[in-house]
């Protein structure tokens, strides 16, 4: 039911957690202030966290 992680692989999610909360943050102040252009760099934020789902994970050696 519980999936265990190693610490590399928690890395990697604290990463993605705080790049997505990055992205939907400046989101949100984008829409606020009525800034597109910050609406647009929130988007490529939320899509570089959706894109390290698919990147490898390093492992400790």
């Amino acid at each position: 039911m519980f999936i265990r992680r190693n610490d590399v692989t928690k890395a990697h999610l604290d990463w993605r957690v705080r790049t997505f909360a990055a992205g939907a943050l400046l989101a949100l102040v984008g829409m606020a202030l009525g800034m597109p252009w910050l609406v647009w760099i929130a988007v490529g934020l939320l899509i570089v966290g959706f894109a390290m789902r698919f990147l490898p994970e390093r492992s400790e050696e």
